[in-house]
């Protein structure tokens, strides 16, 4: 199963744990960061992982904190992050935070060039502009990765000219798989294989029996109240064996 570590940054001593990072000038990422106020360094009560300067923004640079996270080929994910970020003296407007994800690589992120290079062969999927306050914002993308691996990416950019107060804040990650799954999958892998194959015997009654075992009513595929040849059928057009993934409209061919 696709899992985000450290999705909240919950422990102050090792909160970049599962991370990775790469920053620009003088940019450093800290645990609740607070020197912008008023600061929004908890959402829904949890902890969060940012940064926050007095600094001319150009001298900054973009950043970024990034995790790979293993995934099933062919499979759909929908990835989302909570962020806020701000800047005090109405230097807000050029400032941003984004959600990018990468598709089959497993390399470190290219953080030359003054963190530039970060995007690269990465696909952009949620863009959150600086906000005049401080408030928490659902960054989220879906990305169906083509090889067993994705990136998860926040990227950002602190871009006012003046020395001010910018404040970056990120937290509750988390990666979800919204695959549409074949009816055939009586057992919730992905696949419709001997296992199926065997809930499925276990419900089988005839034609004109109705099924009345518990949870026999999602092997009546044609909905006539049995489980019949004609569903033996259907079942039949998904099946394909173990980690074989069938198309989710499989019982219309």
């Amino acid at each position: 199963m696709a899992e985000i570590l450290n999705p909240s940054f919950e422990d102050a001593t090792d909160y970049l744990s599962g991370w990775s990072s790469c920053l620009g000038g003088a940019s450093s990422i800290k645990h609740n960061p607070s020197t912008h106020l008023p600061s929004p360094r908890f959402h829904d009560g949890s902890n969060s992982a940012g940064m926050s300067s007095y600094r001319a923004g150009d001298g900054l640079g973009p950043g970024a904190v990034w995790q790979t996270v293993a995934v099933r080929p062919g499979h759909t994910y929908r990835v989302h992050l909570s962020a806020t970020i701000t800047a005090s003296d109405g230097q807000y407007a050029d400032d941003f935070v984004e959600l990018r994800l990468r598709d089959g690589d497993g390399a470190v992120l290219n953080c030359l060039n003054g963190g530039a290079n970060i995007v690269n062969n990465s696909a952009l999927a949620a863009h959150l502009d600086g906000q005049t306050d401080p408030l928490w914002t659902l960054l989220e993308g879906d990305i169906t990765p083509s090889q067993g691996v994705a990136t998860v990416i926040a990227y950002w950019r602190f871009a006012g000219t003046v020395s001010t107060i910018h404040s970056l804040h990120l937290d509750d990650w988390g990666i979800e798989d919204i695959t549409p799954r074949p009816r055939a999958d009586l057992d919730g892998d992905f696949d419709v294989d001997d296992a199926d194959l065997l809930l499925f015997q276990d419900c089988a009654t005839g034609a004109g029996i109705p099924a009345t075992a518990p949870d026999c009513g999602s092997t009546d595929f044609d909905a006539d109240q049995d489980v019949d040849q004609a569903d033996f059928a259907a079942f039949q057009r998904c099946f394909g064996g173990q980690g074989m993934v069938p198309a989710y409209n499989c019982m219309d061919g």
